[in-house]
């Protein structure tokens, strides 16, 4: 593609780590409040980063990278460090872009949000694809048999299959 500048925007990256300047704000008032609103936070528009939580902030960087209304949006770690409430909050975001032809592609390493979230799920180990499949496609292939209680399996059960019980350094 000869267009780097119009492949730049068409990628929209939530970090893992949260860096937010009010540079990154002054540049886009036109579109600031909608963002704001969509990440309810339109009643601390004016008060400094520095006085939001964790949860807030996490919001606020998803927020930034829709600001250019991209088509793909990546997400590391999405809710990292968030609480419950503002991680099913930030769920409720990305499935809502989803529904509205954004593609997301989201890291993370909590099985449970890697289930709501996703309608495809690539499991990579040391560097390597291992699985890939639909949530459900993973889960039913495992059957009953391969987890200690008689149970569905779950996509914890899932990664552990596929990675071993050996703790990671």
């Amino acid at each position: 593609m000869k267009d780097w500048k119009a492949l730049r925007y068409s990628f929209g990256l939530v970090p893992q780590e949260t860096s937010l300047y009010m540079d990154d704000l002054k540049k886009i008032k036109d579109t600031f409040h909608h963002i704001l609103d969509l990440v309810e936070l339109q009643n601390r528009a004016k008060d400094k980063i520095e006085t939001y939580s964790g949860g807030m902030k996490r919001r606020l960087s998803i927020g930034r990278a829709l600001l250019h209304d991209p088509e793909i949006i990546l997400l590391d770690e999405p809710t990292l460090g968030v609480d419950v409430q503002g991680s099913h909050r930030i769920w409720e975001y990305i499935k809502t872009l989803a529904k509205s032809g954004k593609t997301i592609f989201v890291t993370t390493n909590v099985m449970s949000e890697a289930d709501y979230l996703c309608s495809k799920l690539l499991i990579i180990d040391y560097g390597k694809n291992i699985a890939l499949g639909t949530p459900d496609e993973l889960k039913e292939s495992l059957g009953v048999k391969e987890i200690t209680i008689k149970k569905k399996p779950s996509l914890d059960d899932v990664f552990l299959h596929y990675t071993g019980r050996s703790l990671r350094d």
